[in-house]
């Protein structure tokens, strides 16, 4: 009977080591790919990287960066809603889809309340979210309603990289930004103020806020206030 089960084990050792080495294997030829598909699009070749990519997403072993690549091109090629798809298979595919399918910032902030906090790559993807939508929203070739939507959305994901604390004084910032964009003043103000705070908070001699990002805030800070009627 030991002979029996000490058999087992070692099948079932071998399977794992077989099962891991199989996994490496499969991750750096993904890596390959990426990698070859990111010449093409440095070379301008679209259609190549898309070809390229898609065949680490059509992989049984989830490759993040592959999606997030394609994300970006589909962006830099004008179709945000193939982008979209992509960044929310991601989430699902890390986090699930309940904040997914909210709508309404209220029902999103009660709910986020309730819900356990993502895995660091979710987050790390819900901030490249909101980045990214506020970074194209201003594209002359969208509609002022894709552009309210790509706002919308920003404000969503930072909402979310603010509440667990991600990138915390960077969400609080861009978050600012996006709602005085919105003209969501006084929820503009708040989070400027809560930004410069943290800024002040990590910065050092050697690393002091960035300049740039500074008179940003300032400027907008500026804003918000005015309009909102200080």
């Amino acid at each position: 009977m030991k002979t029996l089960h000490w058999s087992k084990q070692i099948i079932l050792l071998l399977f794992l080591v077989s099962h891991s080495i199989l996994a490496i294997e499969n991750y750096e030829k993904q890596e390959l790919i990426l990698a070859k598909a990111e010449l093409a699009i440095a070379d301008g070749k679209s259609d190549e990287a898309i070809q390229l990519l898609s065949q680490n997403l059509s992989s049984q072993q989830f490759h993040r960066e592959s999606f997030l690549t394609l994300a970006e091109l589909y962006l830099k090629l004008n179709q945000p809603a193939k982008a979209l798809r992509l960044y929310h298979f991601i989430i699902k595919k890390l986090h699930g889809k309940t904040l997914l399918e909210i709508t309404h910032k209220d029902f999103l902030l009660e709910k986020l309340e309730k819900t356990a906090k993502p895995s660091t790559e979710a987050l790390e993807t819900y901030f490249q979210m909101g980045q990214t939508f506020y970074g194209i929203y201003d594209k002359p070739e969208y509609s002022e309603k894709l552009q309210l939507s790509m706002l919308h959305l920003a404000e969503k994901y930072l909402l979310i990289t603010k509440h667990y604390k991600f990138a915390e004084a960077e969400s609080q910032y861009l978050l600012g930004i996006v709602q005085n964009k919105l003209s969501s003043y006084q929820e503009s103000i708040q989070n400027f103020l809560d930004a410069k705070e943290l800024f002040e908070a990590m910065s050092t001699p050697a690393e002091p806020v960035n300049e740039t990002t500074e008179k940003t805030l300032h400027l907008y800070l500026a804003d918000s206030l005015i309009k909102d009627g200080f």
